[in-house]
């Protein structure tokens, strides 16, 4: 009898603990694709390197440097992500800076399968869907509802922002400041639905 009521609290415990383990597991789901990074944490491709110039958390053209700055932003797969966890990525937001027609900023999410290769742009952002300013501006994509966000699988592949800021005439500001995954708001403006692939919004 004492022996039996041994296992029946030993299996109790342990069916507090996977509870316990369960409730936490699924809690984590609105943090995994909780990432962002600067505009000046990329990684610049060779031919950039002596056209930028980075100050706090910007890139952009160093003097009278004009043609194209591209750089790359790894993202790394979430410390709590396992084989049973689904990622959605439902916007992304970034600081762009693009006075007019001779400036341009385009950001390219990749998706880079590891084990065939292959490379597959899953959303791109362009700061020629929004009117030109002098000043920086916050725009982004966001999904309509929830299944329709991107599903990241970090189980066969890897994922990378490619930044790509042109400029034609040396007076021209086209610069980079940052990005940020899932942000806390993510307002629609139907104005610009027509310029992204279906089921996708711009968010000013």
């Amino acid at each position: 009898m004492r022996k039996r009521i041994i296992i029946i609290k030993v299996i109790a415990i342990l069916l507090a603990a996977l509870a316990t383990s369960f409730i936490g597991h699924n809690n984590s789901r609105a943090e995994d694709l909780q990432w962002s990074t600067i505009g000046s944490g990329g990684i610049l491709d060779e031919a950039s390197t002596s056209k930028n110039k980075f100050y706090g958390g910007v890139v952009a053209f160093r003097g009278s440097n004009t043609g194209t700055l591209e750089l790359r932003y790894p993202i790394p797969k979430p410390a709590n992500v396992d084989a049973l966890d689904f990622d959605p990525l439902c916007n992304m937001t970034a600081r762009i800076r693009d006075d007019g027609r001779y400036a341009n900023v385009k950001i390219f999410l990749e998706e880079y399968d590891i084990f065939t290769g292959t490379t597959n742009t899953v959303w791109e952002m362009d700061s020629d869907w929004v009117p030109a300013s002098p000043d920086f501006q916050t725009i982004g994509v966001c999904m309509d509802g929830f299944f329709a966000c991107k599903v990241m699988d970090f189980s066969n592949k890897l994922y990378y922002l490619r930044v790509m800021i042109k400029r034609t005439n040396y007076t021209a500001k086209a610069e980079f400041g940052g990005i940020m995954f899932n942000a806390p708001t993510c307002v629609q403006d139907v104005e610009y639905i027509t310029r992204l692939p279906t089921s996708q919004c711009l968010c000013p």
